[in-house]
């Protein structure tokens, strides 16, 4: 790991410099997710310190019960059996953590915390959005057709009945091609949305509200 790690950097910082670039964006969703201990964050920081001068992390944060129907949508995606519950804030959605491990790594003022709401994109544009943030120019940034849309309701419980009747052997041997299911999926969709009840959708806001207050 440690041979690989050198290597990658090493390939970065030639591409890098190969590049011209002056600006370097790296985007994953995963990053608030899967990198959570100082070690990590660390890590990711000396990667940034090779290669910039000045680091700046953008986050765009979501409502969390809207979050949280994501997550249920993609659990179900991977095989999850089981309907909407919400048994209390997991910590995955509390933003005042996250943020707070990412200022600590990075420092605070290099934070540009955003929500994730279309109705604060100019013109519902993403693209558009980020780059006021980060203060690029809006015309070099190339947009990508939409992919990864969400379910409606009727095709959620299809997947869940068929992950209940599938017995583990098989689900395992068909796991690669869950992909082509969903998108399947999404082509014949026309049904009902997915939406929690607007009383659960309260719990949810409450459980989170001094985390969020904190970062407003």
């Amino acid at each position: 790991m440690s041979r690989f790690r050198a290597e990658f950097v090493d390939s970065l910082e030639k591409e890098t410099a190969a590049s011209g670039a002056n600006t370097v964006i790296f985007s994953n969703e995963l990053l608030s997710s899967l990198l959570g201990s100082p070690t990590e964050l660390a890590r990711i920081k000396a990667l940034c310190d090779c290669i910039a001068r000045e680091t700046k992390i953008v986050l765009y944060l979501r409502n969390q019960a809207d979050f949280l129907v994501s997550r249920h949508t993609n659990i179900v995606w991977e095989g999850g059996t089981k309907e909407f519950r919400f048994r209390g804030p997991p910590a995955l959605a509390d933003y005042s953590r996250l943020l707070g491990r990412w200022a600590q790594a990075f420092g605070r003022e290099n934070i540009v915390a955003r929500r994730f709401e279309p109705a604060d994109f100019p013109g519902g544009d993403l693209l558009a959005h980020f780059a006021g943030a980060t203060g690029l120019d809006h015309a070099r940034l190339r947009p990508v057709s939409r992919f990864n849309e969400s379910l409606d309701a009727e095709s959620l419980a299809f997947l869940r009945a068929m992950n209940r009747r599938l017995p583990p052997g098989i689900a395992t041997r068909i796991a690669p091609f869950r992909g082509r299911i969903v998108r399947v999926l999404q082509r014949c969709q026309g049904g009902t949305r997915f939406i929690i009840s607007s009383a659960v959708a309260r719990q949810i806001e409450e459980a989170f509200e001094d985390s969020n207050e904190l970062v407003s």
